[in-house]
């Protein structure tokens, strides 16, 4: 298993929107394996005939310039493990530091100029953490829980059966993290905090929870000098790999359903027995990273 690889490019950096449906990626994906089952169980809370949204900072905004983005991973993956995703469309937009303030000031915007609805929407925010609380202002809309709140809120306002996914934010890798990130992690407790919130308000508001942050610490607790990130966020192959298999998880998509044989066509070093490790990495218990 050769885990260092050469990073292939930098992300755009301005507001990204594509859909990834059948048509947009078959000449990258090829069709739905062979192998791929007819029965979608209960446990998979996205249909196959829906249209999601992944939404974001500058872990989403790569998508139109990165081939093995998360995004297309997840749907290929879901294609490969169930023929009636085949047409499932997922969009993804993101943009560059964006952060839950500025995601309530645009998701309706973003909403309502699709052309097609959205069943779901997975909001991620890895990088500018607003503030948990202003001592002076506790009702502050500037605020880490209100402002995912809001986003919510804003989200419902146009879509109002859309169902909401929350992503944790990930720990840092380390190994190859650049000093400037290593100063924002420490400076705002890896973010453990506002994960803490996040988690509470999903619950309250009964929204799913995609655990990057846990899934994450497990597959960086195996294998800490591999080349997860280029930064010590922003993801290479592993690290695309390792998010959309974490969404999978947090989708419901049992383990035993994952057909991880054909990801090298996404990029050469996502092997079978790599990808293989990863998910076993990401399904597999672990009470330290809980």
């Amino acid at each position: 298993m050769t885990w260092k690889k050469k990073m292939a490019g930098a992300a755009p950096t301005r507001l990204r929107a594509v859909t990834c449906s059948a048509l947009a990626v078959v000449a990258l994906a090829g069709p739905a394996s062979a192998q791929c089952s007819f029965s979608v169980p209960g446990s998979v809370l996205v249909q196959p005939t829906s249209h999601g949204l992944f939404y974001g900072d500058s872990i989403t905004v790569g998508i139109l310039g990165t081939p093995y983005h998360y995004a297309l991973l997840v749907r290929h993956m879901l294609a490969a493990a169930y023929c009636d995703f085949e047409l499932f469309d997922v969009d993804a937009i993101g943009q560059r530091g964006s952060h839950y303030l500025r995601y309530a000031r645009r998701i309706g915007r973003d909403l309502t100029a699709s052309e097609f609805p959205f069943d779901w929407v997975m909001f991620q925010d890895s990088g500018r953490a607003l503030k948990l609380a202003y001592e002076r202002d506790p009702d502050s809309p500037r605020s880490f829980p209100i402002a995912v709140q809001q986003t919510i809120d804003e989200a419902r306002a146009v879509e109002p059966s859309i169902t909401v996914f929350l992503a944790t934010t990930p720990p840092l890798d380390h190994a190859n993290a650049t000093a400037s990130w290593e100063v924002r992690y420490d400076r705002v407790n890896d973010f453990d905090d506002h994960n803490d919130a996040l988690e509470e308000l999903a619950g309250e508001g009964g929204h799913p929870v995609v655990t990057w942050a846990t899934d994450v610490c497990r597959a960086y607790a195996e294998a800490p000098d591999a080349e997860w990130t280029r930064d010590g966020v922003h993801p290479q192959p592993f690290g695309e790999v390792l998010f959309a298999l974490s969404i999978l998880r947090s989708f419901g998509v049992p383990r035993a359903d994952l057909k991880l044989d054909d990801l090298a066509q996404f990029h050469v070093s996502l092997d079978p027995t790599t990808v293989s490790t990863i998910a076993d990495w990401v399904y597999a218990p672990n009470p330290a990273c809980d």
